[in-house]
């Protein structure tokens, strides 16, 4: 990851949790994903993003967010009731 590097401390309680995490090999790279799923599941960032903040191909970053069952898609009820339509206009129409 490219960027000027900033130093901060982490409590024992949390290093035992980030040691935990699955995806990353450093501890570094670990916490960096942690910081980039937070902006990416709080809307500061985008899909596209996220990804490159995390220093990965997106399809990479989408799978690590599915391993973590982290939903990356959103499918609006709004979505979802024009595709319900336009589903219907086909069938009556076929």
């Amino acid at each position: 990851m490219a960027g000027a590097v900033m130093q901060i401390g982490i409590s024992r309680s949390l290093q035992r949790y980030i040691a935990g995490v699955r995806t990353g090999h450093t501890t570094d790279e670990k916490v960096n994903l942690l910081i980039v799923e937070g902006l990416f599941l709080s809307g500061e960032v985008t899909l596209e993003k996220a990804a490159e903040l995390a220093g990965m191909p997106l399809l990479d970053f989408m799978d690590v967010l599915k391993e973590q069952n982290i939903p990356w898609g959103s499918y609006s009820e709004e979505e979802y009731n024009s595709d319900l339509a336009a589903l219907s206009y086909v069938r009556e129409n076929s």
